[in-house]
């Protein structure tokens, strides 16, 4: 089954943003509904299979796309990011963008966790 997107996406925003009622089905056929698949399937249906730069920033809540920039160049973004060839900016595919997303929620909300226990 493939995601059909919104034809006018600019009057919807991720708080507004219906998904289709064939989540069921296409959750089925992926194996399973479980939260990366949700997440997945909605970012699908919202952006399209690869967001862009300004959709990873918004998604991830980088206040700037410098911001996000950085966050790649240091390696503390753990997410895979793509370069096209020819193209300006960086693209991330919709089913790592909800993995990443599900890790994350995962993982000790101690920052201090993070850096090695160092504060």
């Amino acid at each position: 089954m493939v995601c059909q997107r919104s034809a006018d996406r600019s009057t919807q925003t991720p708080e507004n943003a219906a998904l289709p009622s064939d989540f069921a089905a296409w959750a089925a056929s992926a194996g399973g509904a479980n939260t990366e698949s949700y997440i997945a399937f909605f970012l699908m249906h919202r952006y399209g299979p690869m967001l862009t730069r300004d959709q990873l920033v918004s998604v991830l809540g980088f206040p700037t796309s410098e911001a996000l920039e950085r966050a790649v160049q240091r390696g503390s973004l753990k997410l895979k990011v793509v370069r096209i060839p020819n193209r300006r900016g960086m693209y991330a595919l919709a089913p790592d963008v909800a993995k990443y997303l599900v890790e994350i929620s995962r993982t000790e909300s101690d920052p201090s966790a993070e850096r090695g226990g160092e504060r």
